[in-house]
């Protein structure tokens, strides 16, 4: 018999933002361009642990785990950035959740940590656990052809960061686009993104734009994961939004 324990933790997240920019210096050689972005959030962060002896395969583990005892909390997160462009290039810096806002996980029942027998362990686990959203450094460049209809861009995240999770985010991205303005021809992408931190799992992505608003995007691991004798893409995803300018 012993205090060896799992702590388990997740996260759902809800994310509103309205951003607004302007144009505060003009040269002939080109512009630069303000802005900041303002974003609401509401985020529900559960954890809990298990005693890693009262449990037979992994699968139980996560079975047990209780997410209705999550805490729900809201808060704001403020971006500031700043852009150059020319004719023919541009790059900019963001400084994303200057502000670093802080949400807590609920607290776990002191009638389960009776279970823990050594006082440290129990320290621990009845010690809040916050979660905080620390500022990330983004800086970004582009060069497009003078009739801005091909775009090759970059980014890359000066600094490393933490998802509510304890997974570390640094992504670093290329792309390469085709840009209309017509309602009927979709404007396509094409790019690879890696995470420099924590997983470094990598993605090719594509995606178009229907109507010049409705934006599409996918991205598809290059990593594989074997489950139960069958060879998948370690991670995929896919993003559907609507770009308005008024």
């Amino acid at each position: 018999s012993n205090d060896s324990v799992v702590r388990l933790k997740a996260a759902a997240i809800i994310e509103a933002g309205f951003g607004y920019s302007r144009n505060i210096l003009s040269t002939n050689s080109g512009n630069l361009l303000g802005g900041v972005r303002g974003k609401y959030y509401q985020i529900t962060l559960a954890q809990d642990f298990e005693k890693v002896e009262d449990e037979t395969n992994i699968e139980d583990l996560f079975n047990d785990f209780d997410y209705d005892d999550g805490n729900t909390s809201t808060n704001f997160g403020v971006d500031l950035g700043l852009l150059w462009a020319s004719d023919l290039y541009s790059v900019g810096a963001t400084i994303n959740n200057i502000n670093e806002p802080e949400f807590e996980y609920n607290t776990i029942d002191p009638a389960k940590l009776v279970q823990i027998n050594d006082p440290r362990i129990s320290q621990l686990l009845s010690t809040p656990l916050i979660y905080k959203m620390n500022a990330q450094l983004t800086l970004e460049g582009s060069l497009h052809t003078k009739n801005k209809k091909w775009l090759f861009s970059a980014a890359y995240d000066a600094n490393a960061i933490e998802g509510p999770t304890g997974d570390e985010y640094q992504w670093g991205t290329l792309t390469a686009a085709f840009i209309t303005k017509n309602w009927i021809i979709p404007g396509i992408r094409i790019g690879y993104r890696v995470n420099q931190a924590g997983s470094e799992i990598s993605y090719l992505t594509a995606g178009f734009t229907l109507f010049k608003y409705l934006n599409i995007d996918g991205a598809y691991s290059l990593d594989d994961v074997v489950i139960d004798g069958t060879t998948l893409p370690r991670s995929a995803m896919l993003n559907i939004g609507l770009d308005l300018t008024f």
